[in-house]
């Protein structure tokens, strides 16, 4: 959180203000910018960039850096998410809503489309062949009478992609 009290500081942001604005954040996404908050400070460290007003093209430069370091497109866009709280505006833009920060991360996008959420689908229909097997009710078993509408149940309930 020791970033974003120095970014709303370079901002004019009162010490009071500043206190409740630090309240807003979550344990959990301040956790998860932690890391891009450190990469960010080697980086301005290293390249020697200013720490009121870095351009746009070193906001590119830390984001192609990360991706040649192997992240993910759902990696850097959280990178993106957690520069933007702690930098300024870039040409009146925040930057994650910077045009061009948003055709970068396209263009990792395109480089690295995500993998489908499913690797494999099933037949349903082979699944309710069976289930029409299941007839009468009086001459299956309590094991298959028990199965036969919960698996109906998972039929009807499941998510499609």
């Amino acid at each position: 959180m020791q970033v974003i009290r120095e970014s709303l500081t370079n901002q004019g942001i009162s010490s009071e203000a500043t206190k409740i604005i630090l309240k807003s954040w979550r344990k959990g996404t301040s956790k998860q910018y932690q890391s891009y908050y450190k990469k960010w400070l080697d980086f301005r460290h290293k390249e020697q960039i200013s720490t009121v007003r870095p351009s746009l093209a070193h906001v590119i430069e830390i984001l192609l850096t990360l991706f040649n370091n192997g992240l993910s497109y759902s990696s850097l866009n959280t990178a993106r998410s957690a520069l933007s709280a702690i930098l300024p505006s870039i040409d009146g833009i925040p930057v994650e809503q910077h045009p061009l920060v948003i055709r970068f991360l396209k263009g990792v996008f395109e480089s690295h489309p995500g993998m489908p959420h499913y690797t494999a689908v099933w037949d349903v229909n082979q699944v309710l062949d069976h289930l029409k097997t299941l007839y009468p009710v009086n001459k299956i078993s309590l094991e298959s009478l028990t199965l036969k509408p919960t698996m109906l149940l998972a039929v009807v309930t499941a998510q499609c992609g």
